[in-house]
């Protein structure tokens, strides 16, 4: 696995850094690793509604951005205390494989530190219980892009109040506030600077090996960075509703299915949450229940013309039919 480096080692926005790794799965063909950090940001996951994820007025007050990107998973804050992972691969692998894959990798590294890291449930790493690091990952043709935030430290209040995840989530890891959920390296001990971890996480991921990116690819990246501050996608599904359900499933994640019934149909249907899927599944399973009869009868005669479980990880058509009814 090659570095990818930068011509210029500034602090950007987040956008421009979920665009390197777009820009660098399109245009090399090499194994890439390469970290990053940001000014106070939220970074919410692509089926989250963002208004029952995000504080945004909290945010604004604090001049804390906040931004949407392409992969799954939960809502997180990160800060110049952070530091970020991407991993850009070759892979055909399942994007829930690839998470487990590069979790893994992570933890033995700050084995290797000395830090107790194990890896927890889907896509966490863990030390004495506490999480310090979170994993989320999505698809561009046949390379898969994975990221991760790192605890170094961190800005609690701002974590405690920027971001607001549900009461079965924290319900479910056994604690009663995001701040008692998480822990970062330097709470944990780890004797050394973030400027020499950042080395020493260059150095154990890509053994010397580094790729230049040139000021042209800058230029590109900042063009593909664009879509990101679009209000559009920002916001993301606004869903109409007479129907809101809610379920967790342990290992799967968050659902909350949206559903406008007009007539006995179903005239709008829109699924959030914050599991792992690739890119397009949602879209297919909303298209398919559109206008379909709000019934059970129907809803599981449609569901099989397709493969739920290859659609999202985990998620069973009996499952699924319990989030809607």
């Amino acid at each position: 696995m090659k570095y990818a480096q930068l011509p210029r080692e500034i602090t950007r926005m987040l956008p421009f850094y979920l665009a390197m790794e777009e820009y660098v799965a399109i245009n090399m063909n090499e194994d890439v690793f390469f970290t990053w950090q940001v000014e106070p940001t939220v970074i919410f996951g692509r089926n989250q509604l963002i208004e029952t994820e995000v504080d945004i007025e909290y945010c604004k007050k604090h001049n804390i951005s906040f931004f949407r990107r392409k992969s799954g998973g939960g809502c997180v804050y990160a800060d110049t205390g952070n530091v970020m992972l991407s991993f850009v691969v070759t892979s055909t692998a399942p994007v829930t494989d690839s998470i487990a894959k590069y979790a893994t990798l992570t933890a033995g590294m700050l084995q290797h530190l000395g830090v107790p890291a194990e890896v927890s449930g889907r896509n966490d790493i863990t030390v004495n219980g506490k999480k310090i690091s979170g994993f989320a990952a999505h698809k561009l043709h046949n390379r898969t892009i994975v990221h991760s935030t790192m605890l170094y430290d961190f800005n609690a209040i701002h974590m405690e109040n920027a971001i607001h995840p549900s009461n079965e989530k924290l319900s479910s890891k056994g604690v009663g506030s995001v701040r008692s959920h998480v822990s970062s390296l330097s709470e944990c001990g780890i004797n050394i600077s973030l400027e020499e971890f950042k080395k020493a996480l260059r150095a154990y991921m890509c053994a010397g090996e580094t790729c230049f990116l040139s000021v042209a690819d800058e230029d590109g990246i900042n063009k593909k960075s664009q879509p990101y501050y679009d209000k559009e996608w920002l916001l993301g599904k606004n869903p109409r509703s007479e129907f809101v359900g809610y379920k967790r499933y342990e290992g799967i994640g968050e659902f909350q299915p949206h559903i406008h019934i007009s007539g006995s149909k179903i005239a709008h249907f829109t699924l959030a949450g914050d599991f792992f899927c690739q890119a397009e599944s949602v879209n297919i399973i909303e298209e398919l229940l559109q206008g379909l009869p709000y019934d059970q009868q129907s809803i599981s005669k449609a569901l099989d013309k397709i493969n739920i479980t290859d659609l999202i990880p985990g998620l069973t058509k009996q499952k699924f039919i319990q989030l809607l009814f």
